[in-house]
């Protein structure tokens, strides 16, 4: 019993399992021929497949023509709203095309065939699938056919423009005189293409059909390189310096001079870029005037006295002799730019044969006679001329002992073949030293040159002026000697005070006013630092008074006697 209840079961399970796959069969059969029926009827249509738009018209279920009719009636074909375009030439003229102007059209029928071929270019079943899917989704068709214009309308304004354009332009014209520089402005360019303009306005067109824009080009020809105007070139052909004279030491002159000339760079470049095309600008040659003249240099020769000192001192004959010979010597002599003086040199030795003569002279800190004593007076009294100058000191060395004939510390001592004093000409025109005596003795000496400074100088004017370091006192000397009588005192050397000085130069106008420095103090210029020996005063003393002793009585005299002679 229990195995054929067993067996019903499994009966009544197989009949289920057969009723089931029966029933899938048959839905099965049911959709593959519900589907095969539907690409059947998707590919008997003759009409757009569902929800389809072309261009936002919406063809669902139109026949071609039903669709092209559509189109047309929504404007398809005559739609041109915001489509144009604007050519711009380099003189701002311009043209500008819509799509109206041109007759732009688009084809009604071209955009209905790729509408109407949608979902049918593929095979039987892809195509039934894509029927299938139309039913449930919208589909957007854009840019369906080729815009259609007439390119005549741009070709007329490409020409049209381009001629227009043509005629407004100038070729650059150069005219250079004596007096001035005369440019018509060009445009620097070659003239346009009318082919150029054309292409780029049909290009411009295209892109703006596809963009449904109104756009903007500019045509730049090609520059002219045969039409340049190089200003800075020119300026550089035409500018000529002007050559100032400057002293010749060969012709004892002014070399000669020149005017130059030049014209204003910046302001002629500025008048070009600013001046419209075609203007006439016109630009000034300046004569360029040299700083100073052949003239003038030599109207400056030993025009100024740069320096001048003068001296004086009581003096003996020889003294007066030596001095008038060595200042004779030094008179009138030249020193060209860059040549150096030399005392020494241009007085010579110093000599009996030569006309000079024994006179006191500093030797060893003492005051000695010697052959030329007393030409150091002309020697500093130059030195002293040149401290007014900014003449460039050379050698220069102060006496052992002070003098007094010239302030402490403008002093210069000279001694053939020892002591030599030297200064240069370190300034670009020759000078001249005139020295001259006169009396018993006075010294002038003036530096002729050309003073190119507006700074003139200040010295201390005696002693009481000077800067004052030191001082060593004199000191006494006493010396017994046999050639001053006994009990007497001869001074044989007064002796001098020992100094150390500073010199300075102060700075004044041409007026004698003061030149003051970022803090109002006065500029003053450092010379040397000198030392002065001090000299002993020496006494001469006499040998001492023999003490006295009278003579012995005779032998017959009587001592004891009181009594007076007669």
């Amino acid at each position: 019993m229990k195995l054929v209840g067993k067996s019903k079961k499994r009966r009544r399970a197989k009949r289920r399992i057969i009723i089931i796959v029966v029933f899938l069969s048959i839905l099965l059969t049911g959709a593959v021929s519900g589907f095969v029926a539907m690409c059947y009827y998707a590919d008997s249509l003759d009409t757009v497949f569902p929800n389809v738009w072309a261009e936002g018209v919406d063809l669902s279920g139109l026949t071609r023509a039903e669709a092209v009719k559509a189109l047309i009636d929504d404007g398809y074909e005559s739609s041109a709203v915001g489509i144009a375009i604007t050519v711009t030439f380099p003189d701002e003229s311009s043209f500008s095309a819509t799509g109206d102007d041109v007759g732009l059209a688009l084809n009604a029928s071209e955009a209905v065939n790729v509408a109407y071929n949608f979902g049918r270019d593929d095979t039987f079943f892809k195509n039934g699938m894509t029927y299938i899917k139309a039913l449930f989704n919208d589909t957007q068709l854009i840019d369906l056919s080729s815009p259609n214009y007439n390119d005549s309308i741009l070709r007329q304004l490409s020409d049209e423009y381009t001629y227009l354009f043509n005629q407004s332009l100038y070729e650059n014209n150069l005219d250079v005189t004596g007096t001035q520089i005369t440019i018509i402005k060009g445009t620097g360019i070659l003239p346009a293409d009318a082919d150029d303009v054309f292409n780029i306005a049909v290009d411009l067109m295209r892109r703006a059909i596809l963009q449904h824009e109104h756009l903007h080009t500019r045509y730049i020809p090609e520059e002219r390189t045969d039409d340049i105007i190089d200003l800075v070139a020119l300026h550089e052909y035409i500018h000529v310096d002007a050559i100032s004279s400057i002293y010749d030491r060969e012709t004892m002159g002014g070399t000669p001079s020149s005017s130059g000339k030049t014209f204003d760079l910046d302001v002629a470049i500025e008048k070009l870029e600013n001046a419209e095309f075609g203007a006439t600008i016109v630009i000034p040659i300046l004569i360029l005037e040299p700083a100073i003249s052949q003239d003038e240099v030599e109207s400056m020769l030993f025009r100024d006295i740069l320096g001048e000192r003068t001296t004086s001192q009581g003096s003996s004959v020889g003294r007066s002799n030596n001095i008038r010979l060595a200042a004779g010597f030094i008179n009138g002599t030249i020193l060209q730019p860059g040549e150096t003086f030399s005392y020494n040199s241009t007085v010579g030795r110093r000599t009996e044969a030569r006309g000079f003569m024994e006179a006191p002279g500093i030797v060893g800190g003492r005051l000695v006679p010697s052959i030329g004593g007393g030409v150091c007076q002309v020697s500093s009294t130059i030195y002293g001329a040149l401290l007014f100058t900014d003449l460039e000191i050379v050698s220069r060395r102060n006496h052992s002992l002070t003098v007094g004939y010239i302030p402490y510390g403008q002093d210069a001592t000279v001694a053939t073949d020892l002591i030599d004093f030297k200064f240069k000409n370190n300034s670009d025109f020759p000078i001249r030293i005139e020295s001259t005596t006169s009396g018993g003795i006075t010294v002038n000496v003036k530096i002729y040159g050309t003073r190119v400074s507006d700074v003139y100088y200040v010295l201390p004017r005696s002693n009481t002026e000077i800067t004052l370091i030191d001082t060593t006192p004199v000191r006494i000397v006493e010396v017994e000697s046999e050639d001053v009588s006994p009990g007497d005192r001869v001074v044989d050397t007064p002796g001098q005070v020992g100094y150390v000085v500073e010199t300075w130069k102060l700075h004044v106008t041409a007026d004698g006013d003061p030149i003051l420095d970022a803090n109002g103090n006065q500029m003053r210029t450092f010379v040397t630092r000198d030392t002065y020996r001090m000299q002993d005063r020496l006494i001469l003393i006499g040998p001492p008074i023999p003490e006295y002793i009278p003579p012995p009585p005779p032998a017959d005299y009587d001592t004891d006697d009181t009594s007076e002679s007669p």
